[in-house]
Order: C-alpha cells, then structure tokens, then sequence
C-alpha cells in the first residue's frame, strides 16, 4: 500500500522464515532513512517480529503526518550571491555562489543570464542550527555556476532565483552585473544621413569614431593619410569627442581617415575610410599655355582637368581683345579635350579658353592658352631663356 509516499511491502513468509522489506519513510521521526528487516525464525514467533515492525513503521508514518500539518511549508526568507563584485577579463573563469535559508521543505535555485535560464549549477542542501538551546533550525540550499564570459556579455545581468516548490509566487532573488574589461573595439564610419556617394566641395562632413570599450577610453588620436590629425577651428576641422567635422569641405580634403583609441586595458583602432570628395573641374597644374602658330596652319591645343567624377564636357572659346568666339572643333575623353584651330587672321589670335563641366558643376575658372603668331613664339621662346639663363 501506498500512504504520504510511504510504500509498504507486503512481508513474504515461509514456513522456516520470513522476509520484510519497508521501503523509504519519511518525516522528522524517520530521519529519512531506509528500513530492511529479514527475521529468520518460524511460526507465531516470526508472525509477531512482522506485526511488531509493521506497528513501528505505521507509527513512523504517523508521526511524519502529523509533523507535516505542525510545521505548513514556508516560503524562502532570504537568498543572496555571495561572490564579491570584481571586474573580470575576457576568458576568465568565474564561479558565482548563491545561499537561501528559510524554506520548508527546501528551496530549488535557478540561475538566469540574459533572460535565459543557466543548466550547469550545482546544488546542495543541509539544516543549519540556530545557533540556541532548543532554537529552531534553519534549512539552506546552496548552489553554484561557473561562467566564462566574453566581451558581449559586458553588462549582463546574472540573477539567483529560488523559490519553494509547494507555494505558488514564493520566489525572491538577487543579481550579479558582470563587469568584463577588455580594450578598444574601433569602428569609423559617416555620420548619420550623410550619404558617401552625394559628399562634394562645399557640404559639411561629420566622421563618427565608435568605441566599445570597458573602462571607457582616455585618449583617442585622428589620423589623416598616416599623419595624427588635429582640430582648426579656423579651417573649418573640428574634433568634439568621437566626431570629426569637416566644415565646406574641399578636395584637399579627399584621403584615408582612421582613429585610435585607447584605455587601461590597451588600445585599438579603426579600419581606414576612404573619404571622397566630389568636385566641379579645375585646370591640371603644368600645361602648355603659349603656341606659336603661323596663320592658316593647325595647331592642337591640349586642356586636361581634375574632376571627380571624372566623365566631363568641355566648352571652348576664342577671346580675341574684340569678342568671345565659340569653338567647336574639338574631340574630348574622361577629363582631356583636344581643339584643333586654325588662326586665318589677326583677330584670330589672342586666348583660347577652356572650361569642364562634370555633374556637380561647371568649372570656375576656365583653363587659358594663348595663341600668337610664330615670329613673336620664337621672340618670347628667346627671352625666356635669357631670364632663366640669368636667374642660373
């Protein structure tokens, strides 16, 4: 039969002995404890050994009853982690202990990270005394994990909860913040709604530099194509925290940024960014300005820009002192064009001009070449080498 979680096993007897056999009881007078009795004797004798132990156990279930009405069961009183707060590193091994007293029958503990439940702790349970005469014992469950956390874990919450089993909202906890400390995690990137594709000469350009890093950084360095990189206020370059501004920004500007940081634990940095700055065409630096041409003879004259992007149009002209002529005679590639003219009169010499064009705007200020006649070429070709002759 089965009572409380009592099982009692029907005694087997046999003419020159008997077997008994009471499985696990329960209960402050049984001490939770196994009873196994085989009597070795026959007839009435052996039948009052069987009755004699049965009254016992049935007395042991007895008293196990009426303990369980005596002492309701009691909700945990406390729980809490003992392991001291402490910042960790990444990779180290960390065992959280918690204790709860107070609940009858004894309190089951659950560790959450996250908001997901941990499965490796490790419990264990015993009853404590108060410490007086005849004072009331108290039950307490320990248990423990052990962790190996990783920079994302930084912050998490680790929380002990116990509760008892046999009373419904009976659960209290404690939590623990892990506080992992590691170096700079560096990323740049453009600032928000700034597209890099629509970045030209004129806009202002925010770079932000993210960190994560724990502790928090206590320097952090600019760097433009290799070289630290400093705010002026005065050129429009203005370093505030982890951003960099680029006020009106112009093509000088163009080129690899990155930054640095750094803390107690060391230092990282970012990848390069590539800044690109489109802008409106400008004259390329060292181009042949001055062609000496006799009248009715071809001469090609060569205009080149720099441009971003660099498909380009081009529009040249004739200034000849009298009027602005356009000139169509042209072939163009990329950020080259090539005019081919032909000065038939006087008033066809003077300054040839040349502009580009490319989606961000129209060249300011146009390219020149002058166009003389070939005795003066030659003249100008004589006194200029005389100048740089003398200035050896």
């Amino acid at each position: 039969m089965t009572t409380n979680n009592h099982q009692l096993v029907r005694p087997m007897v046999t003419a020159n002995d008997a077997t008994l056999i009471i499985s696990k009881g329960y209960g402050n007078s049984c001490h939770e404890r196994w009873i196994q009795s085989r009597v070795a004797v026959g007839g009435l004798q052996c039948l009052l050994c069987i009755m004699q132990l049965l009254l016992d156990q049935i007395r042991c279930i007895l008293l196990a009853t009426l303990s369980a009405y005596s002492y309701p069961p009691v909700k945990p009183l406390s729980v809490r982690i003992t392991t001291e707060p402490k910042p960790l590193k990444v990779g180290d091994d960390l065992r959280l202990d918690c204790q709860t007293f107070g609940s009858r029958p004894k309190a089951k503990i659950v560790w959450w990270i996250d908001n997901k439940l941990i499965q490796n702790e490790k419990q264990s349970f015993f009853i404590q005394s108060s410490g007086r005469i005849n004072g009331p014992e108290r039950n307490v469950t320990y248990s423990s994990i052990h962790l190996s956390p990783g920079i994302d874990d930084n912050g998490k919450v680790v929380i002990c909860k116990a509760e008892n089993p046999a009373l419904p909202h009976s659960d209290i906890q404690d939590s623990w913040t892990l506080n992992i400390h590691f170096p700079p995690e560096v990323s740049l990137q453009l600032g928000a709604n700034i597209k890099y594709s629509t970045i030209k000469e004129g806009n202002d350009v925010y770079l932000e530099c993210v960190i994560r890093a724990n502790p928090p950084v206590s320097e952090l360095t600019w760097f433009f194509e290799g070289v630290p990189f400093y705010g002026n206020s005065s050129a429009g370059v203005i370093i505030s925290n982890q951003s960099l501004v680029l006020q009106k920004v112009r093509k000088e500007h163009r080129g690899n940024y990155k930054c640095l940081a750094a803390n107690t634990e060391g230092q990282g940095q970012s990848l390069e960014l590539l800044l690109e700055v489109r802008y409106a065409p400008t004259c390329k630096a060292s181009q042949k300005n001055l062609y000496g041409v006799a009248r009715g003879e071809d001469v090609n004259i060569t205009c080149e820009v720099e441009a971003d992007p660099r498909e380009v149009s081009f529009r040249w002209a004739l200034n000849n002192s009298v009027e602005n002529v356009e000139l169509y005679n042209f072939t163009s590639k990329g950020t080259r064009s090539v005019l081919t003219f032909t000065p038939r009169t006087m008033l066809e010499f003077g300054a040839v001009l040349c502009w580009g064009q490319n989606v961000v705007g129209m060249q300011k200020e146009p390219c020149v070449a002058r166009i003389i006649p070939a005795g003066e070429y030659t003249l100008a070709m004589r006194v200029t080498l005389i100048t740089l002759s003398n200035l050896s």
